[in-house]
């Protein structure tokens, strides 16, 4: 079921930004829950690896979305920025985790996202079938 843009192409802006706040939050949030939690006395033991599968997943499907939205402005920019982001969160969830790269993946993934809004803010409409 996709969401119809006023001229017949579908939007997936919004979702591609939806996913890539989501994916910081399963981060961020989750540690924070977590360090909450136990400063209530309560221990909670979190997968790392499916913590970070979450991270990643989330990260790559803002990417895809994100290349969705390539066929509306045809700039391959916020694709490709939104995978490096997805690469760099990968390196860092699973080979060799640094808290700057961290940050670095994630800016690169919202910047792209934000990036993407204003191309597709800017974007001529497509001329209607009807």
């Amino acid at each position: 079921m996709a969401i119809k843009a006023l001229d017949g192409l579908p939007r997936y802006g919004w979702l591609a930004c939806l996913s890539a706040v989501l994916s910081m939050l399963a981060c961020y949030g989750t540690l924070a829950a977590i360090t909450l939690l136990s400063l209530l006395g309560i221990r909670v033991a979190v997968n790392p690896q499916a913590w970070a599968a979450v991270i990643v997943a989330l990260a790559a499907l803002s990417a895809v979305l994100l290349a969705v939205n390539f066929t509306r402005h045809r700039a391959i920019g916020p694709p490709a920025l939104a995978v490096g982001g997805t690469l760099l969160l990968g390196w860092v969830m699973y080979a060799s985790y640094s808290r700057g790269e961290e940050l670095l993946g994630f800016a690169l993934l919202l910047s792209a996202t934000a990036w993407d809004f204003r191309l597709r803010k800017c974007a001529p409409a497509e001329p209607s079938a009807s």
